[in-house]
């Protein structure tokens, strides 16, 4: 379960949705996602914003790690699955028109170079990008 940090956000926060527990896919995490979008879309109505968070591109965790998602490159997949999904499914729905998704990496990892290492890469995704 999902315990925010900050009270103010207990009634905007989906208890449901699992937080940085490697042990966890990401495409679950996406299932838990797409349960609470379906509502939004079942209402016509989408809030203003979504924060997601897939760690499984970070590595480890691979001798206790659920649904054969045990290794660098399956964590990775899974990584990339589930935020292919979570496009799919807001370019697929009655949102997509006014829809922007932001994604970036929370860290650079070995990105180590001549240029500052507090950079990250970033995609956006959209209707107009």
């Amino acid at each position: 379960m999902f315990h925010p940090a900050v009270t103010g956000l207990k009634d905007v926060s989906d208890i449901y949705y699992r937080e940085y527990d490697m042990k966890l896919p990401d495409y679950w995490r996406f299932k838990e996602w797409e349960r609470e979008f379906d509502q939004y879309a079942k209402k016509g109505e989408l809030t203003n914003l979504m924060l997601v968070e897939l760690p499984h591109d970070h590595f480890g965790e691979f001798g206790g790690a659920l649904d054969g998602v045990n290794t660098p490159e399956t964590q990775m997949a899974d990584n990339d699955y589930a935020l292919g999904l979570i496009t799919e499914k807001v370019a697929n729905s009655q949102f997509k028109d006014d829809t922007l998704i932001f994604v970036i990496e929370d860290d650079t990892q070995d990105g180590l170079d001549h240029v500052d290492a507090q950079r990250s890469i970033a995609y956006v995704v959209g209707p107009y990008v």
